[in-house]
């Protein structure tokens, strides 16, 4: 009885035997008949994290192109205005130029929207109000809005045009470098044609307007302009980044 166990376990040892040889066989017939397309695989495996690493070296490269541009655009704002590069006038003197907002009573603050600014009436402004429309109103500080800006505005200004605070206006230098203003105060005509000022802030209805073909602008300044055998008068210049820069007392009527 134990040689018939014995010889069923040999048996059994040397099926498993041919078995495994078998597979073996098969396996390396397989890899033997497909060796080029294994290979192929594992190239296109190796061009494919090749690429990748490739492209992610060209998007930081990129970025790193994008970031210097930037860096380099915003020196190059840093530039000083040059008053000896107008744009639109010859022969004429600028002086007392300063980036400081005219203290005429107000303030200016741009909206979360961006798209609208209220201004807050001071004291100051309110005299000044007062005694240009000929009306006594309050001189608490009050919040008005401008409204109607069709784009986002990146800062404002406070400046004015000619020999007193009837010139003030409202300037706003919007995000493509355009420049909308409104004025504060408008000429009129009363039946018998006598002229006077009039204001709508009051109603929060100035009525803004955009300055054509001026664009780039990158600052705002107020200054004394003069030409020769001239006493001057109060204009705004509109920078751009080179440090030339328009005088828009010649192009605001």
């Amino acid at each position: 009885m134990n040689e018939n166990v014995k010889e069923t376990k040999n048996k059994g040892l040397i099926i498993f035997t041919i078995t495994l040889l078998i597979a073996c066989i098969g396996m390396g017939t397989f890899i033997f008949m497909n060796k080029d397309k294994l290979i192929a695989k594992e190239s296109d495996k190796n061009t494919e994290n090749s690429s990748k690493k490739t492209s992610s070296k060209n998007k930081k490269e990129q970025d790193t192109k994008i970031e210097t541009e930037a860096t380099e655009d915003e020196t190059e704002e840093a530039k000083d205005l040059d008053l000896s590069k107008a744009l639109n006038t010859s022969g004429y003197n600028y002086s007392e130029v300063s980036g400081q907002d005219q203290d005429a009573g107000f303030s200016l603050k741009i909206n979360d929207d961006k798209k609208s600014v209220t201004v807050t009436i001071y004291e100051k402004g309110s005299k000044l109000i007062s005694d240009v429309i000929h009306s006594t109103w309050g001189t608490d500080p009050i919040d008005k809005q401008i409204t109607g800006f069709n784009k986002k505005i990146k800062s404002t200004y406070i400046g004015g045009l000619g020999h007193d605070s009837t010139g003030t206006i409202f300037y706003f230098i919007m995000e493509d470098g355009t420049v909308t203003y409104a004025k504060l105060f408008e000429k009129a005509l009363n039946a018998d044609g006598t002229m006077y000022y009039n204001t709508k802030i009051l109603e929060n209805q100035l009525s803004i307007n955009t300055i054509d073909n001026i664009d780039g602008i990158i600052k705002l300044y107020g200054a004394n302009a003069s030409a020769p055998m001239s006493t001057g008068a109060y204009t705004t210049l509109a920078a751009k980044k080179d440090g030339s820069f328009y005088d828009l007392g010649k192009i605001i009527k």
